[in-house]
Formats: structure tokens, sequence, C-alpha cells
């Protein structure tokens, strides 16, 4: 003879007075718990509490199956990773030794030199690159600066051209992103303010500017550098579509 099932526990979906037939999103939702209180006279409902993040977990462990059959995943994120959506990830690159690959009409040359603190973002698949003064991890009131770098843009997108973009966009793919800019081969600058100046830029003084600095072991100063006149927290805000004033 099959084990009586008895009822436990209640879920309750709870939800503003919008249409029924309106679009989930554009109603408020909440969820609450109740314990199934038994009598002689039937079942009620116990007193309401509302669904914390932990139940969830809870109640997703207990629908899958025994908890010790699951294997829980320990994971570390990276020291660099600054904020991750569903949709965007934004990462820091501290200022370091690289290398530049550039090929001109005369062939291929690589400088060698410290850059200055790289800003990544990856929105719905597309690459933005920010540099930002200093040596620690940015702040959201961190003021930034257009990478001296080339093939960026002057809104700070990446010109991939045929480059193949990693398939993913979460923190396990940030090193392989970073390469889709300092892997590449650069051939010219995307924008005449890429480096601070009174004159227009050309790609032969930005391979200029890091020839002088082979030398150099500090990264350049942020009076080298032109100025995106916003911070950190003002160009994720622009670049993730946000309303807030960061």
């Amino acid at each position: 003879m099959a084990e009586e099932l008895l009822p436990t526990l209640a879920l309750l979906l709870h939800t503003t007075n919008s249409s029924v037939n309106s679009m989930p999103n554009a109603r408020q939702m909440v969820l609450t718990l109740h314990g199934i209180q038994r009598s002689q006279n039937g079942s009620t409902l116990g007193p309401a509490r509302i669904m914390s993040p932990l139940d969830a977990q809870e109640f997703g462990y207990r629908l899958i199956g025994d908890q010790s059959s699951i294997q829980r995943k320990i994971e570390l994120l990276p020291e660099g990773l600054l904020r991750e959506t569903s949709t965007s990830l934004t990462w820091f690159r501290p200022p370091q030794r690289s290398h530049q690959n550039w090929r001109t009409s005369e062939g291929r040359e690589v400088l060698e030199a410290v850059l200055p603190g790289l800003i990544f973002h990856v929105e719905s698949g597309v690459l933005f690159v920010a540099a930002y003064a200093g040596t620690e991890r940015p702040s959201l009131a961190a003021p930034l600066f257009h990478a001296p770098m080339g093939n960026i843009h002057d809104d700070q997108c990446v010109c991939t051209g045929n480059v193949t973009l990693p398939r993913h966009q979460d923190h396990s793919a940030m090193r392989a992103w970073e390469r889709v800019l300092l892997a590449t081969n650069y051939t010219h600058i995307n924008h005449p303010q890429t480096l601070a100046s009174a004159d227009d830029v050309s790609t032969e003084d930005l391979m200029a500017f890091w020839r002088k600095r082979k030398r150099y072991t500090t990264p350049p100063h942020a009076k080298l550098m032109s100025p995106l006149k916003m911070t950190l927290g003002r160009w994720l805000a622009k670049l993730t579509g946000s309303e807030e004033d960061a």
C-alpha cells in the first residue's frame, strides 16, 4: 500500500491589482510560505512568511532531491571583477607591462611599455574599454580617460574587425575578452583624442608616445591621457542605460 502524502507547506503567489492577462513583468509579485496546520476539523494555512532567497534555494533542493546527492560548486570570483549581470560584465586590469603589435606600411613593429589601468565592459556582446589613473581598484567616483591605444573608437567601443569573439561574457571569459584588444594587431587609431594634446593625435604620434615610454616602469600620468569627463559610475550608467546618477 502506498504511503499517504500529507500537505506540510503551501506556497502562495501575491500580485498587484493588474489585469490577469497583463505581462508578468508589469506586476509586482511576492511569494509567501505557509505551514499547514491540521486539526480534527481539517487543514488550514498557517501564518505567512515572505519567501527569502535562501528559502527558494532550499525549495529547489527539495524538488531536485536529497541535498547530500547534489554537488555544490565552490567558486571564487576574480579579483578584478567589478560588476556582473545577465547581460553585462565589468572588470579592471591594473597597470602592467604589455606588448602592442602594430602593423605599418613598413612591416610589423612590437612596442613594449607599461599600459595604464584599463576598465573593460562587455554589454550584450559588445566590448568597451576605458583607462583610469592609479594602480588601485577603481571606485565609482574614479575619473576615466580614453584608453591611449589603437582600435578603440571615441565612444570606447573596440573595433573587433574579423576577430572571433568569446562565446561567453561571464567572469570566466574575462581574459578571453581582454585578448580581443591586447592580442590584436593594431593598424591605426580610431579617433584624434587618443592622447591629451592641443592638436589632433595621429597614429604616428601614438606609436612615438609608446616608443618613448619603453624605458619607463610606471604607467602614463593622468595629464598625458585624454579625459572622458565622466566617472566610472556615470560611464557604466551610460553603457547600461541606467537612469541612476552615479
